[in-house]
């Protein structure tokens, strides 16, 4: 979706969607992995049903790009800095666990 000039943001309602997540999991089977969730519009109201892209039982989350990166996300993960960034967003999910 990012390679077609689709908006991505990283700063998730997760209690505002947790109720559609929570519901995604029993219907779908996949208690645990990642999901790319999304809404047509840019302020969406996430208390609407999204478009779900792809379902991954291990799957982890990806970190945000830089708020300076003007390219894609696709193009981010290519980026040097991206190791780094990942290393790191896995730190922060796995200290608040």
């Amino acid at each position: 979706a990012s390679n077609m000039g689709g908006y991505q943001d990283f700063n998730f309602p997760l209690a505002e969607i947790a109720p559609y997540v929570a519901e995604f999991a029993s219907k779908t089977g996949v208690p645990v992995g990642g999901v790319d969730f999304i809404w047509e519009e840019k302020e969406a109201d996430v208390k609407k049903t999204p478009f779900t892209l792809e379902v991954s039982p291990t799957s982890d989350i990806n970190p945000p790009a830089p708020s300076s990166w003007t390219k894609t996300y696709a193009e981010f993960k290519h980026n040097p800095g991206y190791h780094n960034a990942y290393l790191a967003v896995r730190r922060q999910w796995s200290d608040l666990m």
